[in-house]
């Protein structure tokens, strides 16, 4: 008989794995409750936080990583990048001295840029729309619409100008438009924070409410009138874009240039709006607009006004220790050079090769099951085959980045700055202008977006890549000294995920170089659709902790779970013919490998979360709360019931299951 295997990682894994069932639950009701039973009692919502799982807590640890690299005494072998990065975080972390210049730094800011209604430093006749919006976009603050350089999803090795809409401060139209008590409480709270912020800055109080209701009619308008008609056009996009990039990034755009917007029936909305609006509440929803993108730079008061609002809209409060929130802004702005200081501390070389064979091995198990879907034809299968095997991947991090010169190069024009508030405008600055200067530079297909620290992974549709991150590259995802099965159950469906995003209802509709194309022959693309529709039907009956998923907003990642469990089993299965009897046992865990390799997928999953943020997930998140991830993707697979011979018709192995890939 195979002896178990007692290393460290064996005798860890074990372990963390035993800790976290519930023996008591029967798999075969309820998989998630019994991987995660024991996980979900052993475990408490930190403080500052609306969830909890292992991505936040190896996030945290990673976190923690880069803090002691960061509060080293600067050194002479410290690169210039490294030195702002440290200066960055210094100034962040140093409160006494943000809460010293009190309301200042903001309130001159507001009167650079024609200041704010509600503060009464403002005159009427004064106020012209468009020179306001002039004076916005350097911060990329864009109230209506926004303005921005995207890769050109029907030409995907060049960039274009794209126009959109700038969304609501909150991230939902329910929020507004009256529902429930929940959200009514949400907005009421909003307007408090609005109050309390104008408030801190000097506003009388009278004034400062009277701003509250005078935004929210602007927002009804835009809400609650959607016959408006087309108006004269009120903003004056001819003169705007090409100021805009002449002057952030020096590049010349004429009357011809190619500029693509999706939705005309918002700009024509919002034209309208402007007309009816009196200038007054114009200006105070711009005033808003403006100071809400600058309250996180701000003192305690600031923050204590911002954390009323995000307890009642997540249940928790905001980020509790002010390091974390400080790295996660220094990371946003000097990334490289925090993730190299990540990586030469953390991530092992052998990690990239391993990552990169499994990759491979979940290709082949794409490309092996293609044939055996009876609803494609010819045709579009072979051209499914041709994207696959296109696809192009990016492990563990930027290999430009151990060349100092290259990093100190990229963020040359990261200046520093005395205080916090002034680095971060300088900081939000340098992104605006980053991203416009990408205009007329060719996109570059295997460029990194992520920071190595990331604990994540993704698939880009317009580059045909997924990429893997150092972060997410460790326990519990992967270890070279694990049992193929947790590694394969684990970092093998994260690949097989990202693979399949290529092929669900957004990703099938770009070609093998990126490009936004037809290639699916009609009455394949019809049973694609029928396939698609049986899942979003399936999801939208999961509600569990009174939250009701919605099954379209999440039908791409539930496409991506689904296949990514089945392409990494299969993957799995192909190694045990080869290398089977190989495979270590772990110590004391009565379970099969291939009943570990579903437990060890649940348990990436097991999860916290406030009610108020699992309600706000459901609204606005692309991905299905954990708890359907794991049923829905489980109890479609019917190698899943194989392996925990769960009887057809139990809940975990219905008689309809929905299946795409």
């Amino acid at each position: 008989s195979v002896q178990p295997c007692m290393t460290r990682d064996c005798v860890d894994i074990a372990s963390s794995i035993a800790r976290s069932l519930d023996e008591s639950v029967d798999p075969c009701q309820d998989f998630y409750e019994f991987a995660c039973g024991g996980w979900e009692s052993r475990n408490l919502l930190p403080s500052g936080e609306s969830r909890w799982s292992g991505f936040n807590a190896l996030q945290q640890s990673n976190q923690a990583i880069i803090k002691i690299m960061l509060e080293k005494n600067i050194s002479s072998s410290h690169s210039e990048a490294e030195k702002k990065a440290k200066l960055f975080y210094e100034s962040c972390i140093n409160l006494d001295a943000i809460n010293k210049q009190g309301a200042e730094p903001l309130l001159q800011m507001i009167n650079n840029v024609g200041g704010w209604p509600v503060l009464g430093n403002w005159n009427v006749s004064e106020f012209n729309f468009n020179e306001t919006i002039r004076r916005f976009f350097p911060y990329s603050i864009y109230p209506f619409l926004s303005i921005g350089v995207e890769t050109d999803s029907k030409h995907s090795n060049s960039n274009v100008v794209i126009v959109g809409e700038s969304g609501l401060s909150l991230g939902t139209r329910n929020w507004y438009v009256n529902k429930t008590i929940v959200e009514d409480k949400i907005l009421s709270t909003y307007l408090e924070y609005m109050t309390q912020v104008a408030t801190l800055l000097g506003a009388e109080d009278r004034n400062a409410v009277q701003l509250q209701i005078l935004i929210f009619r602007i927002f009804n308008f835009q809400l609650l009138n959607p016959n408006l008609h087309d108006i004269t056009p009120a903003i004056d996009w001819l003169n705007l874009v090409p100021e805009l990039f002449s002057k952030l990034a020096n590049e010349s755009v004429g009357m011809d240039e190619p500029v693509i917007t999706f939705s005309i029936e918002y700009m024509k909305k919002i034209s309208a709006i402007i007309h009816n609006t009196p200038k007054r509440i114009l200006g105070n929803y711009f005033g808003w607009r403006f100071v809400r993108a600058f309250v996180g730079a701000m003192g305690q008061p600031f923050l204590d006004a911002e954390n009323v609002f995000h307890k009642v809209q997540y249940g928790s409060n905001m980020v509790s220790a002010r390091w974390r929130s400080c790295l996660g802004t220094v990371d946003s702005i000097l990334g490289l050079a925090v993730g190299r200081l990540f990586v030469q501390k953390k991530f092992a070389k052998t990690s990239k090769s391993s990552a990169e064979e499994m990759v491979r091995e979940i290709k082949a198990s794409f490309q092996a099951n293609l044939p055996k879907i009876p609803w494609m034809d010819p045709v579009t299968r072979k051209k499914a085959s041709e994207k696959c095997s296109a696809v192009e991947d990016l492990i563990g991090f930027d290999d430009k980045m151990l060349n100092t010169t290259d990093v100190d190069d990229k963020y040359s024009e990261v200046a520093h700055r005395a205080g916090y508030f002034e680095h971060h405008v300088s900081a939000l600055k340098y992104l605006t202008e980053r991203g416009y200067k990408l205009l007329r530079k060719p996109v570059k297909r295997k460029e990194w977006t992520v920071t190595p620290p990331t604990v994540n992974a993704y698939y880009s549709p317009t580059k045909n890549i997924i990429v893997f991150p150092a972060g997410i590259l460790q326990p519990p995802f992967y270890s070279s000294g694990y049992p193929k099965s947790i590694n394969y159950g684990g970092i093998g469906i994260v690949v097989g995920h990202e693979l399949t995003h290529g092929f669900d209802d957004q990703g099938r509709q770009y070609d093998l170089h990126g490009n936004l194309k037809k290639w699916w022959k009609k009455e394949t693309l019809a049973k694609f659709k029928e396939k698609a529709d049986c899942m979003a039907k399936q999801y939208s009956r999961f509600d569990f902790d009174g939250a009701q998923v919605n099954g379209n907003l999440t039908l791409g990642e539930n496409i991506a779970d689904n296949g990514g469990v089945r392409l990494a089993y299969n993957a799995y299965q192909v190694w045990k013919q080869t290398n089977g009897s190989s495979e270590m046992l772990l110590p004391s865990l009565n379970y099969t490998h291939n009943q570990l390799f579903f437990i060890s997928f649940a348990q990436l999953w097991c999860s916290l979360t406030t009610p108020q943020a699992l309600k706000h997930q459901v609204k606005v998140d692309v991905h299905s709360p954990p708890k359907p991830r794991v049923i829905g993707s489980l109890s479609n697979f019917a190698e899943f019931s194989k392996a925990f011979n769960c009887p057809s018709g139990s809940p975990m192995n219905p008689v309809e299951k929905c299946k795409v890939w």
